[in-house]
């Protein structure tokens, strides 16, 4: 997978964990304890896909090494070039 594509589903499947937790945070309202196990479940697995993207390729197609998250790096400066070896993210 290029990294261009790993980011743009890293940061869908993201704003999916954030709503799915907001749908817990929701549902722990409720004294029914079988409601809030699907918004668990799939907060659970939903976390665990967006980390596998995250972590096997946000990586530079150059060098290897793994790019900054999408903290306070990636929002102030959109990553188009590895800060490690100056590679263009895009190609490959």
């Amino acid at each position: 997978m290029k990294p261009n594509r790993a980011r743009s589903l890293s940061r869908t499947l993201l704003y999916v964990l954030l709503g799915l937790l907001v749908v817990l945070l929701l549902a722990l309202q409720t004294e029914d304890v079988r409601i809030y196990g699907a918004p668990l479940a799939l907060s659970i697995g939903v976390g665990a896909a967006y980390s596998i993207v995250l972590f096997r390729w946000w990586r530079c197609p150059h060098c290897g090494k793994r790019l900054p998250d999408f903290g306070l790096y990636a929002r102030s400066h959109m990553i188009t070039h590895c800060p490690y070896c100056g590679g263009a993210i895009d190609e490959a």
